[in-house]
């Protein structure tokens, strides 16, 4: 089914027939969708959105997020495993708490990437819980911190009702207890 719908894409049917069949076939047998897609798509479009989908399905149903990145950190392609991070992170952060997340990015080993990968993980979390900016300090190189920081606080800020002539009091306490650790 998933090669019958991938012949069928084009511009009358897009990505929705190969996404169906890939998705529901690696709900249930992600070791056998995944060894089609590594054969079946070169695209680096097919696999990133069918790779992702699929992953964060596998999250989304409750799959442990941790044992899904790491099946998204054995892909060998490091633009193709970039990618495939993010849709993991990106459902995680939704389906997961913070903490687990936190934790599981301090448990990386040491390698020149994991700061990296600690600042991506606090910047998901702050896109749905501006309170990530709790963990920041936990990002090593000050200006990836402060950049999160921004990341995280901005929004917060553009999202305050602007109908509002006078912000209510907790936003301007929130605002002035982010605002003192992290300059806007």
């Amino acid at each position: 089914a998933a090669t019958e719908a991938a012949q069928a894409t084009g511009k009358r049917f897009g990505y929705y027939p190969p996404r169906g069949a890939f998705v529901t076939w690696s709900a249930t047998d992600l070791d056998a969708a995944w060894s089609w897609l590594e054969k079946n798509a070169a695209d680096p479009m097919d696999r990133e959105f069918l790779g992702g989908e699929a992953l964060a399905t596998q999250v989304a149903m409750g799959r442990d997020g941790a044992a899904v990145m790491a099946r998204a950190d054995a892909v060998e392609d490091p633009a193709w495993r970039k990618q495939l991070r993010y849709w993991v992170m990106r459902a995680w952060t939704n389906e997961g708490s913070p903490d687990s997340i936190l934790k599981w990015a301090l448990a990386l080993p040491e390698s020149p990437e994991r700061d990296e990968r600690i600042a991506r993980a606090i910047e998901q979390i702050g896109e749905a819980r501006p309170d990530a900016l709790a963990y920041v300090n936990h990002i090593a190189n000050p200006a990836r911190r402060d950049e999160v920081a921004h990341n995280i606080l901005w929004p917060y800020l553009l999202a305050r009702n602007p109908s509002y002539h006078v912000s209510p009091p907790d936003f301007v306490d929130d605002m002035a207890n982010l605002t003192t650790v992290h300059p806007p």
